[in-house]
């Protein structure tokens, strides 16, 4: 199997679920995975659907009753399983350098044990360099992936 270039980029396609069809952008990346796709909530509130992730499912009404669409955990897993034995040509990049920010900080629970938040304290300080805190810390992270947007229908009116 030979492996594609690495690439970023999004595409509109049509997306088919029954009866109801709705052009969807999709991001592409080149990246493990075990998802074969993720649908975001702009999807999901079109189809005005209800994702279940426990029975990884989505249903969603129609004129003639409900329907339900089912993942299969097998499928998932034989193409996580083809995707980690084939490797990827950017896994030989090197890690960025983690930067040495003191103004940093985070919030841990005032209701720790001392004991509990020393530990906290530690293991978060050792791991400091996990920690992404803009997104040019994280250079490989497409802008759309780390940005959110409100989705609104257009057809509702704004509660007062």
């Amino acid at each position: 199997m030979e492996l594609l270039p690495p690439f970023w980029g999004d595409i509109m396609l049509p997306v088919q679920a029954k009866p109801v069809i709705l052009n969807i952008q999709f991001l592409v990346i080149e990246d493990l995975s075990p998802f074969n796709a993720i649908m975001e909530r702009t999807w999901l509130h079109g189809m005005k659907s209800i994702p279940s992730i426990y029975h990884q499912m989505v249903s969603y009404l129609i004129e003639d009753g409900q329907i339900n669409l089912y993942g299969s955990q097998l499928a998932a897993h034989q193409c996580y399983q083809v995707a980690c034995e084939s490797g990827f040509a950017s896994d030989n990049e090197p890690p960025t350098e983690p930067t040495e920010k003191s103004n940093h900080f985070t919030y841990v629970s005032s209701l720790l044990e001392l004991e509990e938040f020393q530990a906290l304290e530690r293991v978060l300080h050792q791991n400091k360099d996990v920690f992404a805190w803009t997104h040019s810390d994280m250079p490989r992270i497409h802008p759309s992936i780390a940005s959110y947007r409100l989705n609104v229908m257009p057809s509702s009116r704004p509660v007062h």
